[in-house]
């Protein structure tokens, strides 16, 4: 592997990518959950969660970048974490707070209050020692859709080309994120962003965000 494809490999699965992905994901493996018959029946949802989980956290690490406050979008240094943090932990709670409007699947409720639990974890954990953001979203990803094959009973996603339509089961999408999870690991390596320690402290951070989200997701 050499930079530049371990640099894409970071871009294509940073972690801020991973709310619109899985929603993705859900709408494919069964829209009914979310209200509705085809996955792009319910397009203010698709379109809330891409500007609110995509649109504006990079609006906002942009204008801290162009202000000084972080010296690159990279953001090597761990104190310089800090405000982008807070921007996504903000987007991500105002967006958890808006979208029981819509009917949601629970999985994905879950999935989401999972991911701002980790990245609570994360930012109160990153003030003191660096963690890896990338492994910590990976490892949401993966036992979320661990926990939606088997708690939940879904069996497989269904995509559509044209005239064309394709049945992936659950064991080859959790095949594939483990995968992705292996190539992030070792880009991120390569890079030498993080230790072993870190990226592997982001993971069961990634992993413990999911847990406790079982656990309150009826409470909060």
């Amino acid at each position: 592997m050499n930079n530049k494809l371990a640099h894409i490999v970071s871009i294509i699965f940073h972690p801020l990518w991973f709310p619109f992905g899985m929603l993705l994901i859900y709408l494919h493996s069964n829209p009914f959950v979310f209200g509705i018959s085809t996955p792009f029946d319910d397009m203010i949802l698709v379109l809330q969660t891409l500007i609110t989980c995509i649109i504006l956290p990079l609006i906002a690490v942009v204008m801290m970048w162009k202000i000084n406050l972080i010296s690159s979008l990279d953001m090597d240094h761990r104190m310089e974490r800090i405000g982008p943090f807070i921007a996504m932990m903000v987007f991500l709670i105002w967006y958890y707070l808006n979208i029981d409007q819509y009917g949601v699947a629970p999985i994905y409720r879950l999935y989401i209050l999972g991911s701002i639990i980790t990245l609570v974890l994360t930012f109160v954990i990153n003030l003191f020692i660096k963690v890896s953001l990338h492994t910590a979203g990976m490892g949401g990803v993966l036992l979320n859709l661990l926990i939606a094959k088997n708690a939940f009973g879904y069996t497989s996603l269904s995509i559509s080309f044209g005239q064309s339509n394709y049945l992936w089961s659950y064991q080859i999408i959790l095949f594939i994120a483990l995968l992705i999870l292996f190539i992030v690991l070792l880009s991120r390596y390569y890079l030498k962003k993080h230790t072993l320690t870190e990226l592997f402290g982001g993971l069961i951070l990634g992993f413990l965000g999911q847990i406790l989200a079982m656990g309150l997701i009826d409470v909060i």
